[in-house]
């Protein structure tokens, strides 16, 4: 990017990009946000996480930022909710159900309060082995839950991005179904995704496409590319990487979204 001054607003993903392997922040990160803040410029982390999980992520944060949680269904500012966009009785069970027919997946529930997931569910995540670092409860019945559904998560251990595009064909029309990382399917509700998120918070910051730097490595961070100036991960993926404006020299192990923080804000 040319035009560094420019920028009011950069925007992260978590999982595979500021969060290194070992789900942690790169060291520094509140003394980068805390210049952010200085020249007058936002951050927002966006995430498919659960909002509980993704504040948990970001616990070692101490500056201000925005949150995009659950591929933009929820974005806040501290305490304060900005947006909100839950799933209807029938979505989720016309989700679930259509779930339960796939042959390797299990589905979890994204609510205000958890992630919530059952015995099935636990035992997918159980393969997984950085489920341990998520916020999940299990419960007996997904639809006894009573919390209000932002997303629901499907565990996919066969292949999230065919099975996102093939198998799942049937919810597309209806939702938004992206693949996310190298075992998830998210299905939102239809017209919410992180490039909406971010245009959200653009309209409410008063800032333009122009104006925006994002960095995202997966499949769900791919709508964010285009409302903004983009640079994939050099962990990304190919196909990821083809739709973003750079990549990274740096992957999310070194710390590379914070480069490219760092050298675009030098000398402001």
């Amino acid at each position: 990017m040319e035009n560094r001054k420019s920028v009011k607003l950069f925007a992260a993903d978590l999982d595979g990009t500021l969060l290194n392997d070992q789900k942690e922040l790169p060291e520094g990160m509140n003394d980068v946000l805390r210049q952010l803040k200085k020249n007058q410029i936002a951050f927002a982390a966006c995430t498919g996480r659960q909002i509980t999980n993704a504040i948990h992520a970001l616990k070692g944060i101490s500056e201000d930022y925005y949150l995009i949680a659950e591929n933009g269904s929820i974005i806040t500012h501290g305490e304060e909710v900005l947006k909100s966009v839950t799933m209807s009785r029938a979505d989720i069970e016309r989700i679930v159900s259509f779930v339960h027919t796939m042959p390797n997946a299990a589905c979890m529930l994204s609510g205000s309060k958890s992630f919530y997931a059952d015995a099935w569910g636990m035992s997918y995540l159980n393969q997984l082995p950085y489920a341990k670092y998520f916020l999940i409860r299990e419960v007996e019945d997904l639809f006894s839950v009573d919390d209000p559904i932002c997303k629901i998560t499907l565990c996919d251990l066969d292949d999230p991005i065919k099975d996102a595009a093939t198998i799942m064909k049937p919810l597309a029309e209806d939702y938004e179904v992206s693949p996310s990382g190298d075992s998830w399917i998210d299905i939102n509700v239809k017209g919410v995704h992180k490039g909406a998120g971010i245009r959200f918070l653009q309209q409410y910051l008063g800032i333009s496409k122009a104006e925006t730097i994002v960095i995202g490595d997966s499949g769900n961070d791919v709508p964010m590319f285009h409302e903004g100036y983009a640079y994939a991960m050099k962990n990304a993926a190919p196909a990821v990487q083809k739709q973003a404006d750079e990549v990274t020299e740096l992957d999310n192990n070194h710390a590379g979204a914070l480069q490219i923080i760092n050298t675009l804000t030098e000398g402001l």
